[in-house]
């Protein structure tokens, strides 16, 4: 595993059980549990907005990991001049709860729910 630079690093003491694997990709650093991609760390200067962490949520999950976890919001993605329905959601860097949402999706990945991630071979957002 990467340990450069990651932002929010304090996550990897929480995946313990996990097989966790980090790419850097884009300015940010892509986190894979079992051939699955499930979370993204961004940390950078330009689209602050867009800080946190990033969760992959099966699709036909996103009402109830949104349910369960109300801090995380839609992430905003663009394709062209049009917003594009998303499957992941995001907690930003500066939420009141971040450390403590990080942790429970850390505990949901440690327990293998089935509603995070995405098996795929580029991130797919």
């Amino acid at each position: 595993m990467i340990k450069k630079n990651i932002p929010f690093d304090f996550i990897f003491d929480h995946l313990i059980k996990s097989q966790i694997e980090v790419k850097p990709m884009f300015g940010f650093f892509a986190v894979y549990s079992y051939g699955k991609i499930i979370l993204v760390l961004r940390q950078r200067a330009d689209k602050q907005a867009l800080n946190g962490i990033w969760v992959a949520v099966d699709p036909q999950h996103l009402s109830s990991i949104k349910t369960d976890y109300p801090s995380l919001i839609d992430l905003p993605i663009v394709e062209g001049s049009r917003l594009k329905k998303s499957t992941w959601l995001m907690i930003n860097e500066f939420a009141n709860d971040f450390e403590e949402i990080a942790i429970k999706l850390c505990n949901l990945i440690e327990s293998n729910d089935l509603r995070i991630g995405h098996r795929v071979k580029t991130l797919n957002v």
